[in-house]
Parts: structure tokens; C-alpha cells; sequence
């Protein structure tokens, strides 16, 4: 069978979302794309077309998947000329060994109560309200804020995720960005045809 006969076959079996092996499948799919030659941009439609199920499956999803399989396969059909993208490794910064003991020794002794205690803001004992206490201390209630799983791209205004969190609490919200954004949708920078936008900046 033909690598782009496994491909059709399984985008037509592609587990439904929300029932478990989807997420894993979407990056099964586009590796037999990637080796049967087929570009991110018809990958990608292709998945967005077949996606089915209870849990929306987001553009940035997909997109993951595609380039996740595109740079760690090379095409075994109608690959000529093809090039993988270099994967980027950032190097881990090196710390002098004579710095890392003085700063042990400077540690010695302190306690976790001693840091919270030498907080401007100190943590109540309620950890349901932590995340509470976060927002409050940080952002004004206009300001955008993007909170979410790693795939959403919508961002509210602080005072609107305090009534999310108080929904449904911050474990359903796992994926955090610190900088306050504009709240206004801009194109994503994707490497696809389709016009998507998002509220995120990362």
C-alpha cells in the first residue's frame, strides 16, 4: 500500500475528539503526509476537514502537528530537493560552580516560610484563592489577559476569567501568559493558507 493510500485511510479513521487518541493521531497523520510528500498547507486542510467529535479541535492544533512532522520526517515520495527545518536548541546557560556554591550557602538555613513571609504580597492559607489573589495583585479588571489550554487562542478581560475561575476553577485553565495583550484578533503567524487570527502573542 501507498504511503499516500495510509494517509487517505487514516484521515478517514481519525479518532473522534474527546474520545481519547485524537490529539495522538493528528501527529500520526501528518508524519505519513510529511513522508508521502504532501505540503503543511494541504496536511492541514485535510485534518481540519476530517476533525470530528465533542472537543474542538483548534487551528494551532493542527498546526502543531504539521510542523512537529515536518521537521522530524523527510518525504520517501516525490522528496527530492527536500530539506528538513534545523530544530533550534537553545544551549542551558552555565553557572560558574564557585557562584552556584555561594549562592547555596547564602540559601542555608531559609525556609519556605521565610520566602513567603518576605512576600510584598502575602499568600493567604486558602489556596482556592490563589489564583484570585494573583490577578487582583497584578492586573487592573480591564486588562486582556490570556488564560487557557495550550491550543485556545481567545483572551478576556481579568474581571471575565475571575467569573470563569469562579465557574469551573483554574485547573481547566492550565496554560497562563503573564503579559497583558491588546484584545484585539491579529493574524497568527502560521505557516498556512488559511487566514487564521488569534489574541495571543506567543
Amino acid at each position: 500500500m501507498k504511503l499516500i493510500d495510509k494517509y487517505a485511510g487514516a484521515l478517514t479513521n481519525l479518532p473522534s475528539s474527546g474520545s481519547g487518541g485524537c490529539h495522538t493521531a493528528l501527529l500520526g497523520i501528518a508524519n505519513l503526509g510529511v513522508l508521502a510528500g504532501l505540503t503543511e498547507e494541504q496536511i492541514h486542510r485535510d485534518l481540519h476537514n476530517a476533525a470530528h467529535g465533542s472537543r474542538h479541535i483548534s487551528d494551532n492544533e493542527i498546526i502543531a502537528a504539521t510542523q512537529k512532522a515536518r521537521q522530524e520526517n523527510q518525504p520517501l515520495e516525490n522528496g527530492a530537493g527536500y530539506h528538513p527545518r534545523p530544530i533550534s536548541r537553545k544551549s542551558k546557560p552555565r553557572v560558574k560552580p564557585e557562584y552556584r556554591d555561594r549562592l547555596i550557602e547564602r540559601g542555608s538555613g531559609v525556609s519556605e516560610q521565610d520566602i513567603t513571609n518576605a512576600s510584598p504580597v502575602p499568600l493567604n492559607n486558602d489556596q482556592a484563592t490563589h489564583a484570585y489573589q494573583l490577578l487582583n495583585s497584578l492586573y487592573s479588571p480591564d486588562d486582556h489577559l490570556f488564560i487557557g489550554t495550550k491550543y485556545d487562542t481567545d483572551v478576556k478581560t481579568v474581571h471575565e476569567w475571575e467569573g470563569i475561575i469562579s465557574a469551573s476553577g483554574p485547573a481547566a485553565l492550565p496554560h497562563y501568559i503573564p503579559n497583558p495583550v491588546s484584545g484585539l484578533q491579529r493574524p497568527a503567524r502560521l505557516l498556512v493558507q488559511d487566514s487564521i487570527t488569534s489574541g495571543r502573542v506567543d
